[in-house]
């Protein structure tokens, strides 16, 4: 078998490579536990030597370690292109090259690593230990037989004596793993063949052939890319043991935020007990008989959703059902979600067609692509894959409640295009790919779909299928079924809602819909009118439905209480008697599911125009001091047809004011919105003056956002602090960006650490490790290809965050330990910022811990700016700290010249000699060291006018300080004393030192 034109002698090679790869890319996969792989041998945390030789692939779930992980798989991985079919007898299993030493058989090789991973696991089930063989070739029936045997039945004792030629297999088998009978038993529990003869192992086969053999430069420079970053983990010796994460494989596509690839998660609730339904057998039928273009629409509370999630079981195994969820749970309408948007709906759609089938298909989301277009060659690249997997499974694209995506782009101000429009539009698609969309009835014609849909009514619970919703909560009489089934008309949100009310107690559901049954309408007309009753009126709570569908969601509460002239608490409690269909979070108001919301939007129809009224005033009172009404004032104003009003907002400021709204991310939107909007008035009122001056407006602001852009990308030390986390997210989503990805992180790390948020600080840990590693890697290609490294650059300010966040997270020993890992000149750099840094923030005692366990040489760096801050430090170990670097670095007039050929370095340690000069002069302390250290500045030719210059700055500082340091010390210690003294105040606030007025 030949891989990608592999010779066979490297054909195991690349066949190692590819299935490492398939193994790394399920670490994106969000329903999966796996945290971390490793190929040739374990984590190096766990060790390393010949005891894991035969260890080829790790895989760690819930944990980075065989020591902490929930469960570990250890794969031995055999591929033979020249003899596939040589099966592996118990003689071949037992022996390596030599055919009488069992040393480097592959039961050897297995059963060390398993006796390694049961010691590292003292105390643990070995059923969380999973040990594989790998294959291509065939398990012979008489290991397998010999296996289950010792499984069964266990290992005689006996079998611990030396195996004798024609022996028992079994025997001969525990021989040759090394284990003891016990250890043999445990092993076989835990052994597994994935082999020739195996269902599993040929799918994986085929689809590795079918990953090797791309041809086309898109997927093929993905696939490349992942083999060659699981070859270098395979090859280098210096990568040995390193774990492969998720943030490293993000990086391998180019970004650092998982959301970047996955920008639309499912929000639907799984359920867990579905009811099969007749009309899903039916419809799943028509997929498999070719029916590629199916709507599924029913009125609301019928299971569209819920239906759904049956596919998977009902069609050919290895078939697989992606699902785009257009409601989100209710953010379709969020500002902040756009799920209904091309790029981030076809990115979502195929990154999880590709994590479904494992392969390295993945999008990136770069600026400037055709999505629409990138998707579609996705789709059908998997299927083509799918089809010569399994040739009669299905690949199922869900657009669930696709109308809601058409309905957000509509509100829209200008409308939009939902993605929906083109994914419809699709005309070539493969055999085995069906589209299916879902919507209500009532909007099935909103989605404009072409002739070539087949649509599918979905009813109400059948009689039957209300009986098995039933057995779910108890054991119902027939007649007690009949009745259920008659009171709600069959709806499984109405039955679900029955009960919820009376989930302690389910033989009492009937009684919330008696006398005459319920429908969802009903339900709801019912719990207004509570609500009402509470309220002591009707004309509130309309009014309270009316600001939820005119109010941008998700709401603030302060808003609504605005427009209702109410408390917050108030409106809460109308939210609390409308509930489960509003939902209230961190004090924000949204809805829970779509039947509430339309019930909502008709209960307040009468007051919309009062409150949309109302709502657009307050917004323009407020958008210069609230983010919200920054956010949402100009399409409140376009709804409420103040068109006037808007144009002179726009006109006044077309950008909202930094002090308001702080992400310059956010502003940008804000900008873009405003000025689209501006135009948009001004051609409906054929003002075109005033349009070309918006259209100016926003190309002046195009170069603004270039701007903006580079400031994001050069200060990443603000970005981190002061633009939020969607300006951190437009820089990690951006695979253009990749290089600048390691500055901002540790920008952010030194921010999570001194927050002290220690969890989110060894998260962005993981992903900075990941990053370097890239780093490394591109360095080296780059080096390889051109000669020389460039690019990806960190400097002292950088690695100044990671001195900080370590010194904070892992205490000073292990911020020492960091600092002595890098070249003195650069150790000296990042320290000298990263102890401003510390010393700004007042996290003295963390200097204090690092200047008491620095030795004498390197503790002044310490120990100087702490009692520049007013801080107590040991004066003693200060001079003699002084004394050492005086001698090996003496301070002079070349040290200290900015434009000579002096080192940073030693300027930066004359800096410390003279301000350390100073801090023992004025505690009296070893003048004489004083003397010797202000000397080689204070003699008459360091003074010499002809050989100063004005630019010299920090020399001429040097100069005068050493003079008045010599000048005191020759008028007497008690005059040093009286004239150096703490400013009164202010010591403990600035540190500052003065010397009195004589």
């Amino acid at each position: 078998m030949d891989f990608g034109g592999a010779r066979g002698s490297n054909t195991g090679d690349v066949y190692h490579e590819l299935w490492a790869v398939r193994s790394a890319l399920k670490l994106l996969d969000s329903t999966s536990k796996l945290e971390a792989v490793t190929v040739e041998g374990v984590p190096s945390a766990d060790g390393s030597g010949h005891q894991w030789d035969g260890v080829d692939c790790t895989l760690l779930y819930g944990g980075t370690s065989i020591q902490t992980a929930d469960r570990v798989t250890i794969q031995q991985l055999k591929y033979s292109a020249s003899e596939p079919t040589i099966s592996w007898s118990p003689s071949r299993a037992c022996y390596g090259p030599s055919s009488i030493d069992p040393s480097s058989s592959l039961m050897r090789g297995l059963g060390n690593a398993f006796r390694e991973t049961v010691k590292l696991r003292e105390g643990r089930p070995i059923s969380e230990i999973s040990v594989e063989l790998v294959t291509n070739q065939p398990v012979s029936d008489l290991v397998v037989s010999a296996i289950n045997r010792a499984k069964n039945d266990g290992v005689p004792k006996s079998f611990k004596t030396k195996w004798q030629s024609g022996g028992d297999k079994l025997h001969r088998l525990v021989q040759a793993s090394g284990l003891s009978p016990k250890e043999f038993q445990d092993f076989s529990m835990c052994l597994k063949f994935v082999s020739q003869t195996n269902s599993r192992f040929l799918l994986e086969e085929k689809m590795l052939m079918e990953v090797s053999a791309w041809t086309e430069s898109e997927f093929a420079e993905v696939a490349l890319r992942l083999r060659n970053f699981i070859r270098n983990k395979m090859m280098m010796p210096e990568t040995a043991g390193e774990i492969i994460n998720k943030e490293s494989v993000l990086l391998q596509f180019g970004v650092s935020e998982i959301r970047a690839l996955f920008p639309c998660p499912a929000k639907v609730k799984p359920v867990t007990d579905l009811v099969p339904r007749e009309i899903t057998k039916e419809l799943c039928n028509c997929i498999l008989d070719s029916d590629q273009r199916i709507l599924l629409h029913g009125s609301g509370g019928v299971g569209k959703s819920t239906i759904i999630q049956e596919f998977q079981g009902l069609l050919p195994e290895g078939s697989e059902v992606i699902v785009f969820d257009c409601y989100g749970a209710g953010s379709y309408m969020d500002a902040s979600a756009m799920r209904h948007r091309p790029r981030d709906a076809f990115v979502q759609l195929a990154n999880e067609l590709a994590n479904r089938l494992n392969i390295p298909a993945f999008l990136e989301p770069r600026s400037g692509l055709d999505f629409a277009r990138a998707f579609h060659r996705r789709l059908l690249l998997a299927s083509e894959a799918l089809s010569k997997v399994r040739p009669e499974a299905r690949l199922v694209i869900v657009v669930d409640a696709a109308d809601n995506s058409v309905s957000a782009a509509n509100a829209r101000v200008p409308k939009e295009e939902s993605f929906v429009a083109e994914l419809i539009s699709f005309e070539d698609l493969p055999k085995n790919v069906a589209l299916v969309i879902s919507a209500r009835t009532g909007r099935r014609d909103d989605l404009q779909l072409p002739s070539s849909f087949k649509p599918f009514e979905l009813p109400p619970f059948s009689r039957p299928e209300t009986a098995e919703f039933v057995a779910h909560f108890w054991e119902a009489p027939e007649e007690w079924v009949d009745d259920f089934h008659r009171l709600t008309n069959g709806t499984p949100r109405v039955q679900n809602y029955a009960f919820g009310k009376t989930s302690s107690n389910p033989s009492e559901a009937l009684d919330p819909l008696r006398p005459n049954g319920k429908t969802l309408e009903v339900i709801f007309h019912e719990q207004f009118d509570e609500a009402v009753k509470k309220a002591g009126g009707a004309t509130k709570v309309e009014e309270a439905c009316a600001a939820l569908a005119v109010l941008p969601r998700p709401i603030p509460v302060g808003e609504i209480a605005h427009v209702l002239n109410l408390s917050g608490a108030q409106v809460l409690d109308i939210c609390s008697d409308l509930e489960p269909g509003i939902r209230v979070s961190e004090n924000t108001i949204s809805f829970a599911d779509e039947d509430f919301e339309h019930f909502a939007v008709v209960k307040g129809q009468k007051s919309i125009l009062g409150v949309r009224s109302k709502v657009a005033q307050r917004m323009l009172a407020h958008y210069r001091n609230s983010e919200y009404a920054a956010l949402n004032v100009v399409p409140l104003l376009l709804k409420a047809e103040m068109g006037a009003e808007l144009l002179e907002l726009v006109e006044s400021e077309p950008e909202p004011l930094a002090s308001n709204v702080r992400d310059p991310v956010l502003r940008m939107e804000i900008r873009n919105q405003r000025l689209t909007n501006a135009i948009s008035v001004c051609r409906s009122a054929c003002n075109l003056g005033q349009a070309v001056r918006f259209v100016l407006i926003g190309a002046e602001a195009l170069e603004t956002d270039d701007a903006t852009r580079k400031i994001l990308t050069d200060f990443p030390n603000l970005t981190a602090r002061f633009t939020g986390p969607t300006g951190s997210r437009l820089i990690l989503s951006d695979p253009d960006q990749v290089e600048q990805h390691g500055p901002l992180l540790l920008s952010v790390l030194s921010m999570e650490a001194e927050l002290g948020n220690l969890s989110q600080a060894r998260e962005v840990r993981r992903r900075i490790s990941a990053w370097f590693k890239v780093r490394e890697d591109a360095l080296r290609e780059h080096e390889e290809q051109f000669g020389h490294a460039s690019g990806w650059s960190i400097g002292p300010e950088d690695m100044a965050n990671a001195l900080v966040a370590r010194a904070l997270e892992e205490g000073a020993q292990s911020a020492i330990q960091l600092f002595r890992h890098w070249p003195i000149g650069f150790a000296t750099s990042v320290s000298r910022i990263a102890i401003r840094r510390l010393v700004a923030d007042q996290r003295f005692e963390v200097l204090q811990d690092i200047g008491n366990r620095l030795s004498p040489l390197l503790a002044p760096f310490i120990l100087v700016p702490l009692r520049l801050a007013g801080q107590p430090v040991n004066l003693k170990k200060l001079a003699q700290g002084l004394r050492l670097l005086s001698r090996r670095y003496p301070i002079s007039a070349k040290t200290l010249d900015d434009h000579g050929n002096s080192s940073s370095l030693k300027r930066a340690i004359s800096e410390v000699l003279l301000n350390g000069a100073e801090v023992l002069a004025a505690h009296n302390t070893d003048l004489e060291l004083v003397k010797a250290i202000t000397t080689p500045l204070s003699i008459a030719s360091a003074r010499r006018i002809d050989k100063l210059y004005d630019h010299q700055t920090r020399l001429l500082d040097g100069i005068l300080r050493s003079y008045c340091l010599q000048e005191l010390l020759v008028s007497g210690s008690s005059f040093v004393v009286r004239q150096f003294t703490r400013v009164s105040g202010s010591w403990g606030n600035t540190g500052c030192w003065s010397k009195r007025d004589s």
